[in-house]
């Protein structure tokens, strides 16, 4: 796990393991959501290639100013909760929670 260092003034709202699917790439770990950013801790990369599934360890902090997200949107089905961020930049990332409910986290990121 990188190490979570918060900026002066920062809150750690709460944290949850996840699936953040980043440009068709699947990374498992702890998202951290605090009153000012998201943070993803990378602990597996899943990459699909003609073998099959192969995972590697990530472990890498990504972090993401809230200031930076331009849209959340979210999608529901009874397997499958995502939450998807727009950035500012127009990329876009997911957050897969599979059968779990992503209320606590979207919530979070309005906070």
């Amino acid at each position: 796990m990188a190490k979570l260092e918060l900026q002066p003034n920062e809150k750690l709202i709460d944290s949850w393991t996840v699936n953040v699917i980043i440009n068709g790439s699947r990374f498992t770990g702890k998202v951290y959501i605090t009153n000012q950013q998201v943070l993803m801790d990378k602990a597996w990369a899943v990459h699909f290639n003609a073998l099959g599934v192969l995972q590697v360890p990530g472990n890498q902090l990504i972090a993401i100013p809230k200031s930076e997200i331009r849209e959340t949107r979210t999608k529901t089905s009874f397997f499958n909760k995502r939450v998807y961020l727009t950035l500012n930049n127009g990329n876009e990332l997911v957050i897969d929670r599979g059968m779990l409910s992503i209320t606590p986290i979207v919530e979070a990121l309005k906070a």
